[in-house]
């Protein structure tokens, strides 16, 4: 989570109160119990040659999880306004979310999600950024859980599990959400909102880069990884088509950390 200080400092909330605003475990599971149950009254009326629709329980248990998945939305983000008072919001394209979870159930819970989930979170965001003057910002998420919010290294191999992240370049090891929403922070920083796939990876690479050889000189901060860098990125398909710095080409011994 992000919010802009009284200062006009973006800065990322590392401590989040997961009983008060947790929305996974629970609520997929809640979701999922839902979701077996409206599947397995579907299966049966199909067997009979009957439409679900006519079944008063399939009717009640589509009211009762399009219900619990508004109710849901509205109560964490109402908590995340009373507990951080944010003055900004920095939030993934939804359409991300509409593909890592809602695809994950069946097509009749799918549009209830879709219907009711996905756009009471809309409504519900609007609604906030009316009443309390909250800026909502949607930025593309595409590579934040592979690029490192330490270095700006980019690579597959970053991401070890779900919740692990440790960059193949620096090292860097953290849990790999908090990684994620550091580089939403970044993102936002460089206005990169909701473009394409191919445009986030480019400019996570280009200023990778640019801070390696940051005023055409190898930075400070990576002389050490020079050798680590170089053996990185020319086998990361990611980095070759994205032209590189003329140094990288010309680099010279002494660029290089004796250490």
């Amino acid at each position: 989570m992000v919010q802009i200080t009284e200062d006009g400092t973006l800065r990322l909330v590392k401590e989040i109160k997961k009983k008060d605003i947790n929305l996974s475990e629970v609520f997929y599971s809640k979701v999922r119990e839902y979701a077996d149950k409206i599947d397995r009254i579907q299966r049966e009326m199909q067997r009979r040659g009957e439409k679900p629709t006519e079944s008063k329980r399939y009717i009640r248990l589509q009211h009762r999880l399009s219900e619990y998945v508004k109710n849901e939305v509205r109560r964490i983000i109402n908590r995340v306004i009373e507990l951080y008072k944010p003055q900004r919001l920095i939030l993934e394209d939804l359409r991300g979310f509409l593909q890592r979870v809602i695809n994950n159930f069946p097509k009749t819970v799918k549009r209830v999600l879709i219907r009711f989930g996905f756009g009471e979170l809309k409504r519900k965001l609007k609604e906030v950024s009316e009443e309390y003057g909250i800026e909502v910002i949607f930025v593309n998420p595409a590579y934040s859980s592979q690029a490192c919010s330490n270095c700006g290294y980019v690579d597959k191999e970053n991401r070890k599990t779900r919740s692990e992240f440790e960059c193949k370049l620096c090292n860097k090891q953290l849990h790999a959400d908090v990684n994620a929403s550091r580089n939403l922070l970044s993102r936002a920083k460089w206005s990169l909102h909701l473009h394409r796939m191919e445009k986030a990876l480019t400019k996570q690479v280009e200023v990778f880069l640019k801070n390696l050889y940051r005023n055409n000189l190898l930075s400070e901060r990576f002389r050490c990884l020079w050798s680590k860098a170089l053996g990185l990125i020319e086998k990361n398909s990611y980095f070759q088509s994205v032209p590189k710095p003329e140094v990288w080409i010309n680099a010279h011994k002494r660029d290089i950390c004796p250490c």
